[in-house]
């Protein structure tokens, strides 16, 4: 079962990240959404996910997609409110732009990449530096940082990873899609990081079947993802020229 809720409450926890880089923010703002966010966010710090049996995976899931979808659009919603047209500094929230729902990529497939929070914080920064902007990326993370049932540390941690300029915490981030999501790591059978690999036809994790995982091809090691793309074309799996391109010149 994929864990959306997770992936909610991380959105949340960055917004509440983005809402401690301002001490007061006018209605509407912003700032304002994010110490929303906070709030909200607070609400679930006690919140331990419940393992269902096999027989209410089905139920799970569908409540799971709704919850989800409930959350983008509200965040929608408060966006379209406050006039947050087009884009906005500050860190990306995931499956969002910045608090405002993102249209899918329209890209053939998804490079993921997968990291760890044990790695260098000079090296993560570095892999954003080459994913910034670019569609039909995500960045993938096995749990939270810190435990389940804590969220603020991971909202601090991934805060940092995305500043442009490292010293500075209220000025602009990398537009970065960053996601929590365990099964991603046991299905693609990833042991270490940096890790990268590319699912053709996938544009969403929770949609990827499970022969999309095993076709995929991993490379492993501190390389620069066009790098690790072009690895993965010689381990069989056809990467398009255009989504190469987009790495091109930023290792």
């Amino acid at each position: 079962m994929r864990n959306h809720q997770s992936a909610f409450l991380f959105a949340l926890a960055l917004a509440a990240v983005q809402a401690h880089a301002q001490d007061a923010a006018p209605p509407g703002s912003v700032q304002d959404l994010a110490q929303q966010g906070l709030h909200r966010a607070q609400e679930y710090k006690d919140y331990k996910p419940a393992i269902p049996v096999y027989s209410d995976m089905g139920q799970v899931k569908r409540l799971a997609d709704m919850g989800r979808a409930r959350g983008q659009a509200e965040f929608q919603a408060l966006a379209q409110q406050s006039n947050m047209a087009g884009a906005v500094a500050g860190p990306a929230l995931p499956g969002t732009d910045n608090g405002v729902v993102a249209n899918t990529p329209q890209v053939p497939g998804l490079v993921v990449l997968a990291v760890s929070s044990s790695m260098p914080l000079e090296m993560l920064r570095d892999y954003m530096a080459q994913l910034d902007r670019v569609p039909g990326a995500v960045v993938v993370l096995r749990g939270f940082v810190g435990g389940a049932t804590k969220i603020q540390p991971s909202g601090k941690w991934v805060e940092q990873v995305l500043r442009v300029d490292p010293g500075c915490l209220k000025c602009a981030h990398r537009r970065v899609r960053v996601e929590v999501d365990p099964l991603v790591f046991r299905s693609l059978d990833i042991k270490q990081v940096p890790a990268v690999t590319y699912l053709a036809g996938v544009q969403e994790l929770q949609h990827c079947e499970k022969e999309q995982f095993q076709s995929a091809s991993v490379v492993y090691g501190a390389v620069s993802v066009e790098a690790a793309l072009r690895e993965v074309v010689k381990g069989g799996v056809p990467v398009p020229p255009q989504v190469l391109a987009q790495y091109r010149g930023k290792s």
